[in-house]
């Protein structure tokens, strides 16, 4: 019986982007202690492939090989006609890489791919012909929205076959899977399992009191999703009542720039810091550091923030969207309505008269046993194996 699960991403850290789908990586890391991981993950790129439509970089970890393809994002100049090309330079790259692991190293345990569509379909091709059993595992917001568009496209045809035919589906939250069923993608073996968290990183700390609310927020700058001027608008209204709050923004995006202006222009920078991109060493000390985490989103589904946010026992302010709801309690945070300001300020100053009866230390205990790598590692391996009989 072959030893390797074969991961199939849609998103995946890259030479572009560090942190896309750092949440995929986390996953397979945590799940790979007893089948190895062989992963490959293809991208169309801008930068210049001298002699060939395509170049490769092979990474290996510990027992895991990732093969990261690279392939030309223009040929004809025409986008309709560029898009039917890519298609077919995709389809056949990832073939051509999945023909060279099963040569090497025989058939897979099971294919795992990670968000739908595009690899799910390799997946139903090598269940077809090669009988190997395939899993999952679903990440995207679009299943949280109503879109009726895409209830009845013919794409979500593809999908609800697709995924008819897996043998398991794993949502990151269980609004992610209402989601999914409401679009019709039923299946009898759905499984909701967080992202994880390494917590040799991101553990709680005693926090030093202060005069001031330190509050903080991470996200990658999208703020038409992220809504960070929404948070911005409301320490305005603070830096006008002579508030003791400050806040530090960690991240990176389309939407630095505005964020930036909008601070300078308001004259927020006595109370609001833009750090920009940490690593992650630096961004526990943060979490550990802030007195509580904010999240202001227009919709989300179970991000990875918050998880990281409770392990470091520090309490969360987010609007009711997605999963969250899920994980957050009075005990470890407050939920608030979407894009409602007042309820934001008024919550804001509610918690700095009450943040001393938040446990930093049982909210990080409470999260360490739902996000661990041990947990979230041993709930894959346990769908892993309940494919035996299909193997």
């Amino acid at each position: 019986m072959a030893s390797y699960i074969l991961h199939l991403p849609k998103w995946f850290p890259n030479e572009d982007d560090n942190l896309e789908g750092v949440f995929v990586l986390r996953h397979i890391q945590c799940s790979s202690y007893k089948h190895s991981a062989k992963i490959i993950y293809l991208r169309s790129t801008s930068r210049v492939i001298p002699g060939s439509c395509y170049y490769s970089d092979v990474k290996t970890q510990d027992s895991n090989e990732i093969h990261l393809i690279y392939y030309k994002k223009r040929y004809l100049g025409i986008n309709s006609i560029d898009k039917i090309i890519k298609l077919f330079v995709y389809y056949y790259l990832m073939l051509k890489y999945c023909r060279q692991l099963f040569h090497e190293f025989g058939k897979p345990y099971a294919i795992h791919v990670h968000v739908l569509l595009r690899p799910a379909l390799v997946a139903l091709y090598y269940k077809f012909v090669y009988s190997v059993p395939y899993v999952i595992t679903e990440h995207s917001t679009q299943f949280t929205d109503t879109h009726t568009r895409l209830k009845n496209d013919f794409k979500n045809l593809i999908r609800r076959y697709i995924v008819r035919k897996a043998d398991a589906i794993i949502a990151v939250s269980d609004n992610l899977k209402n989601g999914m069923m409401r679009y019709g993608l039923i299946n009898s073996n759905y499984l909701v399992v967080y992202n994880n968290v390494d917590t040799f990183i991101y553990f709680d700390k005693p926090k030093k009191p202060t005069l001031e609310l330190k509050c903080l927020h991470v996200s990658e700058f999208k703020n038409e999703h992220k809504n960070i001027t929404g948070i911005l608008e409301v320490m305005l209204t603070f830096k006008q009542q002579v508030f003791p709050i400050v806040l530090d923004l960690v991240g990176y995006g389309q939407d630095k720039q505005l964020i930036q202006d909008f601070i300078t222009q308001n004259k927020l920078e006595p109370y609001v810091r833009l750090l920009g991109k940490l690593d992650p060493v630096d961004l526990a000390r943060c979490y550990q550091a802030a007195d509580v985490f904010v999240l202001f989103s227009n919709k989300e589904n179970m991000p990875c923030v918050i998880a990281e946010s409770l392990c470091c026992g520090t309490p969360v302010i987010s609007t009711e969207v997605g999963g969250i709801a899920e994980v957050i309690s009075p005990e470890n945070g407050i939920l608030i309505p979407v894009n409602d300001k007042v309820k934001l300020k008024k919550t804001l100053e509610e918690f700095y008269v009450s943040r001393h009866r938040y446990s930093t230390k049982n909210i990080s205990v409470d999260a360490i046993s739902k996000f661990s790598d041990r947990a979230i590692g041993e709930k894959i391996m346990n769908c892993y194996e309940s494919l035996s009989h299909c193997g």
